[in-house]
């Protein structure tokens, strides 16, 4: 048995309990037990109808475990998609924090995995079943029509939006949904970085690209003519740098701070690519040790998206044959120094060191010696005597583009700037709550909310309070030496790898050796 089968199988029971079974509820099939198991919520998430698609491979390889039979999974997946049925707004959309608010992520992704399911299940469903299925997504690919994002860049959301009107165009040949589809993905290719990073709030995050990626490439099978191949192509050699010599991927230096790699993608593209080939091997022995964050690591809110990539995996991983060579990811290669001046990424690979710092995420960095991680820095992070924080985090530099990456040692400086993390209360709750009553009623006015929470949750900067100046010392003895130049009496914070600025719901979620205490660190 594969690893991702192996994987799914465990959470399997787990994603099987959040389904309300009782056919005589008035919410029946629906998936977010806070709202009809505990009654904690008064809105449905509806994130949690998509797992149809993940539960409809593992239907179609077959793969079922002796625990639950085909007959009763096809039952409960029917009774899912009764389920979005009944929690679909009145303007087609679904909701995922708020009441009313009309998640453009969540409909889509929910549309194009259902779409997925009722191809795959194509023998098992009735005439009336596939009828059924379409009508039930219809509203959903009605409201995408009239919709869009407007908060930011979000690649990997547009790239779920784009294969949700590719393949309701498959099925009803609605050429409209085919151009709003393309209006998507040309925004997602015009986005996409010369170095192959695919735009995720304004930057490179190899979690969220690994999981754009996974999206793009099942339309590039679906629609071979849209030729994919060369911006997935650039986007896995992007993504290869993300990969640790200790099996880890990602972290602080990503613009979502997430250290994630998300396989279905590059076991699709593997067969056809030898950096994706690569990186399902890497994927593949990173899931069985738990080096990185994995399905079997993540919260309720993301566990159907990532059971439904695991699934894309092993569906890939049945469908293709052992790689007879496989290239070395660039841990692994001498390369020297890499400098990529978009991303704010500089690369340093050696023969027993490996080094990434992100000089747009305030420094934030990783090095690696003889293979064991020596540094996990979320850039600088300093305390006053009244206990504020401040950090580089939510900065970078002023000029990248004036950074020499040839030298032994680069000196930089970093502006700093106070910490804003608010967290949630009664009063913010209650105004929010208020305004998803009235305001997010209408698609315009909940539009400009967002952009409005997206700037003060995830793009929070203050006013510069002082300078840091840091050092860089490359190389296998890898070191760094700050310098504050502020008004405030700081004192710089050590041994806080795990250290975020800004809101990001998918960062943080546990990892092999995240309590152990680095040399880098002491």
């Amino acid at each position: 048995m594969n690893i991702y089968l192996k994987t799914l199988h465990k959470t399997l029971p787990r994603l099987l309990s959040l389904f309300n079974a009782d056919s005589t509820s008035t919410l029946a099939g629906t998936g977010d037990r806070y709202h009809w198991g505990w009654k904690l919520i008064d809105f449905p998430n509806g994130t949690f109808q998509g797992a149809v698609h993940g539960l409809s491979i593992l239907v179609y390889l077959d793969a079922l475990p002796d625990s639950v039979t085909k007959h009763g999974l096809l039952k409960r997946i029917n009774l899912i998609v009764k389920g979005l049925k009944t929690i679909t707004a009145k303007n087609g959309s679904l909701d995922e924090a708020l009441p009313y608010e009309s998640s453009f992520c969540v409909t889509a992704l929910v549309a194009s995995d259902v779409l997925a399911a009722l191809k795959l299940l194509n023998n098992y469903l009735t005439d009336e079943d596939k009828s059924t299925w379409l009508e039930t997504v219809r509203p959903l690919i009605e409201f995408l029509m009239k919709q869009d994002e407007y908060h930011g860049v979000i690649s990997n959301h547009l790239a779920s939006a784009a294969l949700a009107m590719y393949r309701w165009h498959n099925i009803t040949n609605d050429k409209k949904a085919e151009l709003r589809g393309q209006m998507w993905l040309d925004r997602i290719l015009l986005n996409q970085s010369s170095e192959g990073w695919y735009n995720e709030y304004d930057g490179a995050d190899p979690g969220y690209q690994s999981w754009c990626t996974t999206q793009l490439a099942q339309l590039h099978y679906l629609r071979s003519d849209l030729k994919l191949g060369k911006s997935l192509s650039k986007s896995l050699s992007f993504l290869t740098y993300a990969a640790h010599p200790d099996g880890s991927f990602g972290g602080s230096y990503g613009s979502r701070n997430t250290r994630f790699l998300l396989p279905g993608g590059v076991e699709l593209l593997s067969k056809e690519n030898e950096n994706a080939s690569a990186l399902s091997v890497f994927a593949q022995n990173g899931i069985a040790h738990n080096n990185f964050v994995t399905l079997e690591c993540i919260d309720t809110g993301n566990l159907v998206p990532f059971f439904n990539d695991y699934a894309l995996a092993a569906l890939a991983k049945h469908n293709q044959q052992k790689p007879t060579g496989l290239k070395d990811l660039p841990y692994s290669c001498d390369k020297g120094r890499l400098w990529f001046p978009k991303a704010g990424w500089l690369v340093d690979s050696g023969a027993k060191h490996y080094s990434l710092i992100n000089f747009k995420r305030g420094g934030a960095c990783v090095h690696f010696k003889e293979g064991r991680r020596y540094y996990d820095a979320p850039g600088i992070v300093a305390r006053d005597s009244r206990g504020k924080l401040f950090s580089t985090q939510v900065g970078g530099i002023d000029s990248v583009s004036t950074i020499r990456p040839y030298d032994d040692s680069l000196s930089v400086q970093f502006p700093l700037y106070i910490v804003k993390r608010p967290t949630p209360g009664a009063i913010n709750f209650i105004v929010l709550r208020l305004m998803s009553l009235t305001f997010f009623k209408f698609l315009f006015l909940g539009n400009i909310i967002k952009r409005l929470l997206v700037k003060y949750l995830v793009k929070p900067k203050s006013k510069s309070i002082g300078v840091v100046h840091r050092k860089y010392n490359f190389g296998k003895d890898f070191s760094i030496e700050d310098n504050i130049s502020s008004s405030h009496e700081l004192h710089v914070l050590k041994n806080i790898r795990h250290f975020s600025a800004t809101h990001m719901a998918s960062q943080g979620y546990w990892q092999k050796g995240d309590d152990e205490l680095l040399e880098g660190e002491k």
